[in-house]
């Protein structure tokens, strides 16, 4: 056990890069420390905010406990995405493989010290969506002792599970494709055929509820009667809101004891399972390395320096699996997985459909500021998936140093750079202004423009400035690609940076009311501030990229 914990806690530091920087106490060090905390205290407070809101809208429905079922079912969701998206890497394809198996550690301790990487990540994860959210409810209806110890075992036990599954899920369609002898190509294969299962899942499942709007309608009626629909879904989601729940009686109790011996067996027979054939597996891996092409000259073409550094971009993120599932995918994958609720609806059910009502009556109000604000704020929040050009600079890594030596303008290259975000986030804006057009029949080309337009200057100024603040502090000492886009805090800069530019939607919106002043006021903000950017970069390039080069 002590082995374990030993080798998962050099795991945990090689990940986060701890011992390749060691700053001194310095005023520059503790300013940036300070305003590190002063940012996710900022992302803590909307966290917060949003929380009490959606609390006093479900307690003036009599379904507050709706806010549990919420919060849970979206740490499993999310503990199930995100193991999907990084187990291949953590337990095969990290570079710590070549160490640790020449080493005489037991392969069960060393799947256990991997395990236990993903679900401290989690953990992580879990203080947004469920440690601040449950902190709010607790404290709005003032709630017990016990009610606070229930949650932190939830919190701890409730996400291995779906870790597991996810795990499992990766490794058997691993298996499978193990007669490819490409290993980026079978970390390809394996998260494209799992999403595909998942997508196909939720269709399914959409497709084949038994609930109708008559059943829902009762259960709206009846107090905390959603929290039953949402319960049946998942066991371990089951215990872990009975657990929080009926803290009054008995059922709590054997409900976390049930929760915990799952998580617990669980954790150990997955572990064991894998163990048996990981270290053949993890050998087979690192042997088997990509094979190298040779280059045929002869066919290179001359193109332009623009088209040569902007190809250049696009083959690090497509040629590099790492890269590609965890900048790239999600913005192809989540407006999909976003959009099949509303197609199967509008499929299924039709005209008839109470739902329908509902979508017309959102699309008769719509078109004001507010209906406008929440439009941006959802394409928005789309791009804020992107982490294509807030890792551009990490991504090259210690070779960060040669772009000084191109002979290519440094400002130039900051363009360049923000290209691929800028045309990837084409795919949310098109789903966002198209949905539109296909649930609100009646929505005028006007403001469907204005909102494309305001999208669109949304998207350059966005994935623009998000390459300055990669160059402020980029990552450029990692051992794992891993590292690039899992342990790096210039995603939540980025994250923060998209939060503060909605919020100053919403609030010029809130003081017009029509559209098109704001589409024009909008405008002129984006555009002047992205000419102002430019200007700035290309006339302190140097002294902005003097940090990495």
């Amino acid at each position: 056990m002590k082995e374990t914990l030993f080798l998962t806690k050099i795991l945990l530091k090689n990940s986060l890069n701890k011992n390749a920087n060691k700053d001194k106490l310095t005023f520059k060090a503790i300013a940036a420390k300070l305003l590190m905390f002063v940012a996710i205290a900022y992302i803590g407070g909307v966290v917060a905010f949003l929380s009490k809101e959606l609390i006093e809208v479900l307690k003036a429905a009599n379904q507050p406990e709706v806010f549990i079922s919420l919060c849970l079912l979206s740490t499993i969701i999310i503990a199930f995405i995100q193991s999907i998206l990084s187990s291949l890497n953590v337990l095969y394809f990290s570079k710590d493989i070549e160490f640790l198996l020449p080493l005489p550690i037991n392969s069960l301790k060393i799947v256990l010290a991997k395990f236990n990487v993903m679900l401290v990540s989690e953990y992580i994860v879990e203080l947004l969506t469920f440690a601040i959210p449950f902190l709010v409810y607790g404290i709005t209806f003032q709630v017990s002792i016990i009610f606070y110890i229930m949650s932190i075992l939830v919190f701890l036990f409730l996400p291995i599970i779906p870790i597991l599954l996810g795990t499992i899920l990766t490794v058997i369609l691993m298996r499978f494709t193990s007669f490819v002898k490409n290993k980026d190509l079978v970390q390809y294969i394996t998260v494209f055929l799992t999403f595909a299962m998942i997508i196909a899942i939720q269709i399914y499942s959409i497709n084949t509820t038994e609930l109708t709007d008559f059943m829902i309608a009762n259960k709206l009626i009846q107090i905390n009667g959603l929290t039953d629909i949402f319960a049946d879904y998942f066991i371990i989601l089951k215990h872990g809101i009975n657990a929080i729940t009926e803290i009054e009686n008995r059922l709590a109790l054997s409900n976390i004891l049930y929760l915990i011996g799952e998580s617990i067996t669980a954790y150990l027979f997955v572990s064991i399972l894998l163990s048996t054939t990981y270290i053949n597996s993890a050998t087979n891996i690192v042997s088997g390395n990509s094979k190298k092409t040779k280059t045929d000259f002869r066919k290179i073409k001359r193109n332009s320096t623009r088209k040569a550094y902007i190809d250049k971009e696009f083959k690090i993120l497509f040629r590099n699996p790492v890269f590609f599932l965890n900048t790239v995918l999600p913005v192809l994958i989540i407006p999909i997985v976003l959009t099949i609720p509303f197609v199967s609806e509008f499929f299924s059910k039709g005209e008839s459909s109470s739902s329908q009502a509902i979508i017309s009556a959102i699309g008769e109000n719509i078109e004001n500021t507010v209906g406008f604000a929440i439009c941006i704020c959802i394409i928005n929040f789309l791009y804020m998936f992107n982490y294509i050009s807030v890792t551009s600079i990490s991504r090259e890594g210690e070779s960060v140093a040669f772009i000084k030596y191109i002979p290519l303008e440094l400002y130039k290259q900051c363009r360049y750079k923000a290209i691929p975000a800028f045309i990837l986030n084409f795919i949310p804006l098109f789903f966002i202004v198209i949905g539109m057009n296909l649930l609100f029949s009646k929505i005028s080309i006007s403001f469907t423009l204005e909102v494309f337009v305001i999208g669109l200057l949304c998207n350059l100024f966005i994935s623009y400035a998000e390459v300055l603040i990669d160059i402020l502090k980029p990552k450029i000492h990692w051992t794992s690609e891993y590292a690039v886009v899992k342990q790096n805090m210039n995603m939540l800069w980025s994250t923060i940076f998209v939060l503060i530019v909605s919020i100053i939607i919403l609030g010029i919106c809130s003081f017009f009311e029509n559209v098109h002043v704001v589409t024009l006021l909008i405008s002129a903000i984006l555009i002047l501030t992205t000419i102002f950017y430019d200007n700035f970069v290309k006339l302190y390039s140097t002294n902005i990229f003097k940090k990495i080069c």
